[in-house]
Formats: C-alpha cells, structure tokens, sequence
C-alpha cells in the first residue's frame, strides 16, 4: 500500500467530511451560522498569509490550516443548508398547492409524495384510493392539510425522524384525506431532470404490464431502483444472505451498463479520436441513466468514477482510483452536505474504498493456475472486501452480520448481469411481443432462480449474527481503527503503533464526549 501522501485529495476530503459530521453533532442550532462565517474568515486570512510566506520550513503551518479551513468550510455548509430547511408553517389547515417531485410511494394506508410547496419541500401523505395510486411525478395538485415539522415523539428511540427530514431537506409534513385534494394534471414546460423522471414512470409502467408478480419488486429495483414493490419477506432475505447491494442502485449496475459501452464502443478506442468521441457517448448515456434513476448518490459516486476513469484512459495514463473516489465524494459533499448520512453514500463508498485497499494485498495471498479458480478467487477477495469495509455501517444499520455471504455473492452477484440485459433487451423489443415474449420467459426463469437462491441462503441454519447497538462515534472509532491497522500492517514503522495508540485514545474521547452530550 502506497503512503496516504500519494492521495492528497482523499487527505483533503477527510477534514470536510469531518466538519460535517461534528457540526451536525455539536451545533444542531440554526444560529451558528454567522459565527462560523467568521471564523471560517479568519481561516482564509491565515490560508493566504501561509501562502503568501511560502516558505518550506514553514509548510506545516500550511497544512494545519488548510485542514482547519475544510473543516469549518464543511461545518458552514451544514450550517447553510439547515438554514434553507427552515419554513414557518400555518398552524391550522389551509389549501395548498403543490407539484409532485418524485414517483410516489405506496405505504399501507396512504400514498407519501415528495413536493414542492412555496419553494419548500415537504412529504405528503394521501390517503390511499383508485385515485391516489394515479399520481404521477410532476403533476400539479391542490390540497387541504396542516403542514408542520414533526416532533420525536419516541424520546428513546435512535431514530429521529425530525432530524432524518432535516437531513433530507424536508420542511414539514402533512395528511391529506378522501375528497380534499385535487389534479391540476402535469406540467406544462418540465426540466430535463422531470423528463427523466417522468421517462422513470414510464419504464415502472412498461414493466407492469409485462404480467410478472414475484419477480416484478426484483426486476424494478434492478433496473431503475425502484424497491417499494419488494416484499418485506424478499427485503429480509436478501439481506440476511448478504446480497442486499444488488437491490440498490450502486457501481455494480453502472458498471454492468458501461461494460456494454465499452464493448459496443471498443471499435473507436483504437484511436485517441475515438477514445474522445467514446468517452463523449459513455458520458451522456450513464449521466442519462443517473437522471432516469432519480440520481441516486451511489449512481452519481459510480457514473462520475466512470467518466473520470475513462478520461485518464484517453491518453493511455494510470490514475488513483481512491483520488478519484476522494474527488467525487467530496464534490458531493459540498453539493449537499447531508449526503454524508445517506445510507447508500455510506456503504457505496465504503465498500469502493475498502476493495481499492484490500482487494491486491488479498488477492495476491493465493496464486491459482486455473483462471476458473482465479475467477473465483477474485471474485470471493472482492466480496470480502467490500463486506469488511461495509460490516461496521451493516451493525449499526441493520444490527445483524450476513455469515454466508461469500458463498451467496458468488451464486447471485454474476446472475445480476444477465437480468439487466435481459431487461433493456425487453424494454427495446416491446414493439415485438413475440420476440419479446421468448426474453421475459428467459427473464421470468432467471428472476427465479435469483429468488429462490437467496431464499434457501437465507433460511440455512446461523444465516446471520445479531450484533449489539453501536453509537456513530463507534463507528467512526472502528473506522479509524481499521485504518490505522491497515497503515501500521503496510508501512510497517514503529511509530505507526504510536498513532493506532493516539486513534484509539481520541476515539473514546470522542465516545465519552457524544454520551456526556446526549445526556
């Protein structure tokens, strides 16, 4: 493993991320924003005066506050984008109107809809009828309803759903009953994002009609990453045999969607021009696929990763992947810093991230003669991977370990390909029901076979281990750890024991810290 100054964005990053995630700890009031604007200001002064000495004996105060200027310029974000959170909303009910933003999600007794009220976003929540079930992203409604912000009624609970709506640029939510809201239909001029989602909707629309039932939650969440339609008994078997990345939108189907561009575009890579015009056409067609998706953070990590990638490929040059992946997050991350405890940015990145350091030093332990076997072999390091960089967010999320994933990623994760081609292959032959018809069936008895793995995986005997509560500074804690082992496993310095010490100490501060605060 090279040294962390061979990745000077991933160094950058940390700091930024940091102050996001102190700041939205610490300061959960909307009145620090003022105060941290000034310091923040102080910072750039003493950046420039660094600058301005440019002096190399001197080069660490550089560094020192440049790392503090990230971290306040992370902990500012937080702060201005809370303030855009805050609405004032009548406190009787009142009419409305609102346009519909994303594809509606059906509950047990209503429909939730995501829109846009007085230039605020709010969630609300129609009682569900023939009529509900018909709205579409995009539409105009007017409705009769109190909009507020919840409080968190469940004082011990670890969820809080204020926070949660905060953190997910809500403003307040409301219930809509029978009879009180009206349709004003779509409107009239949409964004190209609308259109998207609007070709969203469509392509839901087209594959309920293709008459699928079990696998209709499976193939939706595939393709377009629509999971309302799994059932709760699908979503737990999954995630018990490991293989609940394959249900959300991550690198694996961007990947799958630019080995295809890469195939069919291969013909132009001989040439730097046509690597130029290649990269011209994967960009637009993943991007496009990121817009139908409803841009998804894991989709925008994986599509803006491809772009970069296949850019440095252009000339024929090596670059850093974590770089690369340090640069994506961080832009994210100054785009809308919540996205920091979006839960498919967490284990998206995480699990990127833990395969860039531990996949090599990994798969080199064993060198096998037969390329099935090295097949194999490489694909067991990546799942293993992926699982020891994502197990710490999977404890504190789901509170239960997968123990057959190995042997489940190696049986479903290479079908997944197949379902997706066969999926795009139906979508573009639906003007053929014939020949259409001959690829669902190929569809139909794939699914199953997916369904069915999981399952019986599911069900074995010790399937998984509950695991105990862990706070988020715990988790930050185990991070820490494990990248503080890896270093000092790497480098192999002395001193580096030093630092797993200093990690370990400031990593229960930190827990003492965030417990003396709660209470």
């Amino acid at each position: 493993m090279k040294s962390f100054r061979s990745y000077p964005i991933l160094l950058l990053t940390v700091p930024l991320a940091g102050g996001i995630f102190l700041s939205d700890t610490f300061f959960s009031s909307n009145n620090n924003l003022l105060l941290h604007v000034g310091i923040l200001a102080i910072l750039t002064f003493a950046l420039w005066v660094s600058v301005v000495i440019h002096s190399f004996r001197f080069r660490w105060f550089f560094g020192m506050v440049l790392f503090l200027w990230l971290f306040m310029f992370g902990s500012v974000l937080v702060q201005y984008h809370r303030l855009k959170t805050v609405h004032t909303w009548s406190a009787v009910r009142q009419i409305y109107h609102g346009i519909v933003l994303d594809t509606p999600r059906e509950r047990a007794k209503t429909i939730c809809c995501r829109m846009s009220v007085e230039d605020s976003e709010v969630l609300v929540y129609f009682m569900k009828d023939s009529l509900s079930r018909r709205i579409v992203p995009y539409e105009r409604l007017t409705f009769y309803t109190q909009l507020s912000m919840p409080e968190n009624m469940q004082r011990t609970s670890r969820f809080d759903y204020p926070r949660w709506l905060t953190r997910n640029g809500i403003t307040g939510t409301g219930v809509v009953y029978r009879g009180e809201w009206t349709n004003h239909g779509t409107i009239n001029h949409p964004s190209f994002r609308q259109y998207a989602m609007l070709c969203r909707t469509n392509i839901l629309h087209t594959i309920h009609q293709w008459g699928l039932k079990e696998e209709q939650g499976l193939i939706t969440s595939l393709a377009v990453g629509y999971k309302d339609e799994l059932t709760d008994e699908q979503r737990s078997h999954f995630s018990q045999a490991g293989v609940s990345h394959v249900l959300s939108l991550s690198g694996l189907h961007v990947g799958i969607l630019w080995g295809i561009l890469i195939f069919i575009l291969s013909p132009l890579r001989k040439r730097m021009s046509g690597r130029v015009v290649s990269w011209f056409v994967s960009t637009i067609v993943l991007w496009a696929y990121a817009f139908i998706t409803g841009l998804a953070p894991s989709v925008v990590r994986a599509v803006a990763m491809c772009m970069l990638v296949d850019l440095g490929r252009i000339r024929r040059s090596r670059v850093s992947t974590i770089n690369i992946l340090s640069a994506v997050a961080g832009g994210m991350l100054i785009y809308r810093p919540y996205y920091l405890y979006d839960v498919g940015f967490q284990l998206s990145f995480m699990a990127v991230l833990a395969i860039c350091v531990c996949y090599r030093p990994l798969c080199s332990l064993v060198k096998w003669s037969n390329p099935l076997l090295t097949s194999v072999w490489k694909i067991l390091c990546i799942s293993f991977s992926a699982q020891l960089g994502t197990a710490p967010l999977i404890a504190i999320y789901f509170g239960s370990f997968p123990v057959y994933f190995l042997v489940a990623n190696l049986l479903v994760t290479p079908l997944i390909p197949f379902i997706l081609y066969l999926t795009l292959i139906c979508l573009i032959t639906s003007v053929i029901p014939c020949v259409q018809s001959v690829f669902l069936w190929f569809l139909h008895v794939l699914s199953q076979i997916v369904i069915s793995l999981t399952t019986y995986i599911s069900q074995l005997p010790f399937s998984s281990i509950r695991l105990t509560s862990v706070s988020p500074w715990g988790i930050v804690w185990i991070y820490l750890f494990l990248a503080s082992v890896i270093l000092s496993l790497s480098l192999r310095k002395r001193q580096n024991l030093f630092v797993m010490l200093v990690v370990i100490w400031l990593g229960s501060v930190g827990m003492v810290i965030s417990r003396v605060y709660c209470c």
